[in-house]
C-alpha cells in the first residue's frame, strides 16, 4: 500500500474548469459537495468553492427558529438551509439563533453527514 501524502487542510477546493461563470459569494453545490464560490471565474476557468466554516447570511428556509447547535440540512428546490431532515441532505450546524420569519441565517458548513465538530 502506497503512503498517503497530505495534500491540503480541505477548507477549500479548487476545481479545475467552471461549466458556466461564477460569482463569488454563490452557494454551489458540485457534485455532494456544498461549498462558497470564493472569487468570479469565467466559464471555462478554474473555481475554488470554500466547503467549511462560518458563514452569515446563508439561505433559510423561512417557517422554523433555529437554535445554536441545531442540525441543517441543504435542500436544492430553494436553493437554502432548514432543519428539515426528509429528502435533505445533512451539511452543517446553525451557529447562531434565527427567527422562524428570518430568510437568512449564520451556519457552521461541514459537509459531512454527522461529522463530529471539533
Amino acid at each position: 500500500m502506497p503512503d498517503l501524502d497530505y495534500v491540503q487542510p480541505g477548507d477549500s477546493l479548487t476545481f479545475p474548469v467552471a461549466g458556466a461563470a461564477l460569482t463569488a459569494g454563490d452557494w454551489l453545490v458540485v457534485g455532494a459537495i456544498l461549498g462558497v464560490v470564493k472569487e468570479d471565474a469565467a466559464s471555462g476557468a478554474p473555481y475554488t468553492i470554500q466547503v467549511r466554516g462560518v458563514f452569515r447570511n446563508a439561505p433559510k428556509t423561512t417557517g422554523a427558529a433555529w437554535t445554536v447547535g441545531d442540525v441543517l440540512y441543504w435542500e436544492t428546490t430553494g436553493p437554502s438551509f432548514t432543519k428539515t431532515a426528509s429528502g435533505n441532505t445533512e451539511k452543517g450546524y446553525a451557529a447562531a439563533a434565527a427567527a422562524s420569519a428570518a430568510a437568512v441565517g449564520t451556519v457552521l458548513l461541514t459537509n459531512a453527514s454527522g461529522l463530529a465538530v471539533p
